[in-house]
């Protein structure tokens, strides 16, 4: 919503200054080449100085949006190459170990049937689980 209101603003002020452009340059072209040249009024000086001051500060401020992107986006790149470059721990045993029916219950999942609990948080609270559908199923090494 940010973002739309600053194009929303870049775009009026923009507005503005194409009529105050036009009210400068192009009717004295209709004056046909007279050296008199209109003179803007405090006002409108004013509207265009301050024009002039918001288009810099929404281009300061995309560029810094762009600079922050760009700095995650590396990080990323650098936390994938070092999840990708490590080697692989060796497989460990897992506690077989299946959900209760209020557990079932809470994961909208029917009584009936068989889960197994994958991981819990460190409150306890499960944060992975499969759903065996045969007794092959049954993660015993992760």
């Amino acid at each position: 919503m940010k973002k739309n209101l600053k194009y929303l603003i870049l775009a009026v002020l923009v507005i503005v200054l194409v009529v105050l452009i036009y009210l400068v340059f192009l009717n004295n072209k209709n004056a046909k080449n007279k050296v008199d040249t209109r003179v803007l009024t405090p006002e409108e000086k004013a509207v265009a100085v301050l024009a002039q001051q918001k288009v810099q500060k929404i281009n300061n401020s995309d560029q810094q949006l762009i600079e922050e992107a760009f700095k995650k986006a590396q990080q990323a790149a650098q936390d994938v190459k070092l999840k990708t470059s490590s080697t692989p721990a060796a497989p460990t045993e897992l506690k077989v170990e299946f959900m209760t029916d209020a557990e079932k219950s809470a994961f909208n999942i029917p009584a009936s049937t068989k889960v197994q609990i994958l991981s819990r948080n460190e409150k306890g609270i499960i944060s992975a689980y499969k759903v065996i559908k045969e007794d092959s199923d049954i993660v015993t090494k992760f």
